[in-house]
């Protein structure tokens, strides 16, 4: 397994999602820490999002960065 190999893909973690998920902070938290930690060994971060006008943008990972590369659901 390398870097260039890899990626790591983050779905629906989205802002107005989080309240209607169960341990909505805690999952957060998690992905912030395998983001941050697939950036800091070189993995690129993509995101899903669905309906990003009524639902918002991707929860940056712990850093504050945002995910940059994002796909919108149709």
């Amino acid at each position: 397994m390398s870097a260039t190999d890899s990626l790591l893909v983050v779905i629906d973690l989205q802002a107005r999602l989080m309240p209607a998920i169960s341990g909505g902070h805690e999952a957060v938290a998690a992905a912030g820490r395998l983001i941050d930690g697939a950036r800091a060994l070189g993995v690129p971060v993509m995101a899903t999002e669905q309906y990003p006008q009524g639902l918002g943008a991707t929860i940056a990972g712990q850093s504050g960065e945002t995910v940059r590369d994002r796909a919108e659901k149709v």
